[in-house]
């Protein structure tokens, strides 16, 4: 008996409630090379809002994880976000900061900032995604890895960004590999 296995779509997360959009990534070129993160705030509509790229020395990928998410909302505070959908793709990061916290863990004192920043007055839902839904968090974390920049901050987006800020605003389904 053949089965047929049904393909599964990806594609960028737009909001169909009144929230804003935070995608983040965390990038370390190599095992434990130059690491860095980015992330952007979108309207509901894929409209920009903001965008961020840090570089963070050299790091492994865990660190990158939890520190874009960190710094995603960060920024996202600081522009007045009372109500986001976050979106990482690491599982890991989701779930350290999710699950009741290991005091030991090598990174406790970024989770637990993390889990501060999400007790303020405010929502925010912290969701897993898939790579291919996060490509403009991960160009943009990419950037923060390359670069020696400690942090900067996108009023408007990269030129080089434009091709995937229009496929994710006509919600372009990609094939997951």
């Amino acid at each position: 008996m053949d089965s047929q296995i049904t393909p599964k779509l990806v594609s960028w997360h737009p909001s169909k409630e009144n929230c804003f959009v935070l995608n983040v990534d965390g990038s370390c070129l190599g095992v434990s090379g130059r690491a860095g993160t980015g992330g952007l705030i979108r309207r509901g509509d894929g409209s920009w809002v903001t965008g961020f790229s840090c570089y963070l020395g050299i790091s492994n990928n865990t660190y990158t994880e939890l520190m874009a998410i960190y710094q995603g909302l960060k920024l996202a505070m600081n522009y007045g976000c009372t109500y986001i959908c976050c979106y990482s793709d690491s599982k890991t990061a989701i779930d350290l900061i999710s699950k009741p916290m290991n005091r030991f863990h090598l990174y406790a004192p970024v989770i637990a900032n993390i889990k501060e920043w999400l007790n303020l007055d405010w929502e925010v839902n912290l969701s897993h995604t898939l790579r291919k839904g996060n490509a403009c968090a991960d160009f943009l974390a990419k950037f923060g890895s390359s670069n020696d920049m400690k942090l900067k901050i996108w009023n408007t987006p990269p030129k080089e960004m434009d091709y995937l800020l229009r496929s994710d605003s006509e919600i372009t389904q990609y094939h997951r590999h």
